[in-house]
């Protein structure tokens, strides 16, 4: 899943914009329950790896309504914290995963974006990543599940 800022201007550009993007993630993602696999704030968009879940152990997953209404509450909580009207572009981007290969080639992808538009070295030293928990284990900014 991917969205983007309004106009795609980087209101995610600073450290404290991508930190306060990343809390409201987690409180969104504990209020709705998502099973967060993956996720990198970029400066002008997001991406996600995700599922809804039913319940906080895992359940049978959400209806879309419900996902859709996890992202606008997300996106409505950035919003606010970030003091920007409007924020974000409408709607997002949802790609399917069916396969371990898909999802290890997404997931690669958004650990690189930071790398590959030239803000770190290795997507290790992009903070607002779930890279170094993906690797570790240990959480990072948001908790997130394993694959």
């Amino acid at each position: 899943m991917t969205f983007s800022c309004y106009d795609r201007l980087p209101y995610l550009g600073t450290a404290a914009a991508r930190d306060l993007f990343l809390d409201s993630l987690e409180v969104v993602r504990r209020a709705h329950r998502l099973a967060l696999h993956g996720y990198v704030a970029m400066p002008e968009h997001v991406h996600f790896l995700m599922r809804a879940t039913g319940e906080a152990s895992g359940g049978a997953g959400l209806a879309a309504g419900a996902l859709d209404t996890a992202i606008a509450d997300l996106k409505a909580l950035a919003a606010e914290r970030l003091e920007k009207r409007p924020c974000w572009l409408g709607g997002y981007d949802d790609l399917k995963v069916h396969t371990d290969r898909d999802r290890t080639q997404r997931m690669m992808y958004m650990h690189r974006n930071p790398v590959m538009r030239g803000l770190v070295r290795a997507p290790g030293d992009w903070r607002w990543s779930s890279f170094a928990a993906c690797s570790t284990g240990v959480r990072g900014l948001v908790e997130i599940v394993g694959v």
